[in-house]
């Protein structure tokens, strides 16, 4: 799982680089989004909640209005944090730099002969991101 502050701008960190490397998995950019969203929806509501315990501390302690408040607020940031977290799993790890971009699983990156003796040079293929080998003689 990555670590929530990847998507955090306000932490001096880029989400692009998490949509990028959502990008070049072949993976949803949009689930970036969303956990932008639920994270800053998680936030607001637990700092409220912050807020509702420092203003019943504040006022009179025992009001049940205030404890309502609390207990109300507790369950939408539990609601919010388990969602964030649910979509944050759906998320994989930073693909990096020097890993080929391919949607086919099955990409050459490096090949030797079993001879040992023959000297093959690779060559693409089309567009396709697969390296295929020919002798060099031929």
């Amino acid at each position: 799982m990555l670590d929530i502050n990847l998507f955090r701008e306000d932490k001096g960190n880029d989400p692009e680089r998490v949509r990028e490397s959502q990008r070049r998995r072949g993976a949803p950019v949009e689930l970036v989004d969303e956990v932008i969203r639920l994270d800053k929806a998680w936030r607001q509501p637990d700092w409220l909640v912050l807020k509702a315990k420092q203003d019943a501390s504040e006022k009179i302690k025992s009001t049940e209005d205030n404890k309502k408040l609390t207990v109300e607020k507790t369950e939408e940031v539990l609601q919010a944090k388990a969602e964030l977290e649910a979509r944050l799993m759906a998320i994989g790890n930073l693909v990096h730099d020097s890993v080929p971009i391919s949607m086919d699983e099955h990409v050459v990156v490096f090949a030797h002969s079993v001879l040992g003796s023959v000297d093959y040079q690779p060559f693409t293929v089309g567009t396709s991101a697969a390296i295929k080998y020919k002798r060099k003689d031929n």
